[in-house]
């Protein structure tokens, strides 16, 4: 499955690219724009570009969420405690002012917010007709909007084309195929080889194990009902019925392995 890496660690590969050559850090350049190039609002990734955050759990206690991006340091008094947030916080995206940058990717969150034209007309099918304004969001007392991203595109595409004898999910695969989907394979190994693109086999291999696993006991079960007992006990399933449910589901679910951006 191919990913494309943050912009830290891109910019982390342009500095070894430009110490290398000038042209390979034009190569560096030019994935980043190809994949801007693609969609309306010029955008690097399509869906959040906040991440994800994490934080010891075996600390003090006084790291807390203000939001569901960050989490800051609290004094006990219980003022942010900001030498300690300096000194200790750490993100891989430039616009976290507050903390120190690094392009660490020793733990880090991969996200699959598409992964099939289909799923993306599902979902923009389900969202429907959504407005403008964030729901609860506000800045400086006015109301967050989305603005121009990949998000109104959708939602603007299908409005335009549900009416379709598809229902849209023509025009929705084209957007896709246009926007998100993986790169020729000869364009693929040049933005892996520039650091740009990373390939990460090993959900790829979790889950096949899983749906292998799951599709031999499940092969058990409709014979003489072992399996079920077993996966019962792996599982933490409350009754034969719940982990049989849980077996088709795992077996369903992993036999859909695709590639991903």
């Amino acid at each position: 499955t191919l990913f494309k890496r943050s912009l830290a660690s891109v910019a982390a590969a342009t500095e070894a690219a430009t110490a290398s050559t000038a042209a390979a850090a034009a190569v560096v350049a030019a994935a980043v724009d190809s994949w801007r190039a693609r969609n309306a609002s010029g955008s690097y990734f399509l869906y959040y570009e906040h991440g994800k955050s994490a934080v010891r759990v075996d600390t003090d206690g006084l790291w807390v969420p203000p939001t569901v991006h960050y989490f800051f340091p609290r004094k006990p008094d219980g003022t942010w405690d900001e030498a300690r947030l300096r000194q200790r916080g750490r993100t891989n995206d430039h616009r976290n002012v507050m903390f120190r940058l690094s392009a660490c990717e020793a733990s880090c969150v991969l996200h699959y917010p598409l992964w099939d034209a289909r799923a993306l007309w599902a979902k923009y099918v389900l969202h429907g007709d959504f407005p403008d304004v964030i729901v609860g969001g506000t800045l400086r007392g006015r109301e967050w909007e989305w603005g121009e991203c990949f998000h109104t595109q959708c939602r603007d595409l299908l409005r335009q084309r549900r009416a379709d004898d598809d229902g849209g999910l023509g025009a929705m695969r084209h957007l896709f195929a246009s926007a998100a989907a993986a790169p020729d394979q000869k364009q693929a190994e040049q933005q892996l080889r520039a650091g740009v693109l990373v390939r990460v086999g090993a959900v790829q291999r979790v889950l096949r194990q899983s749906r292998d696993e799951a599709r031999a006991a499940m092969a058990t079960v409709q014979t003489n009902g072992e399996g079920a007992t077993q996966f019962t006990a792996k599982t933490g399933a409350t009754s034969k019925e719940s982990a049989t449910s849980t077996l088709v589901h795992t077996a369903a679910v992993a036999d859909d392995v695709s590639v991903v951006l």
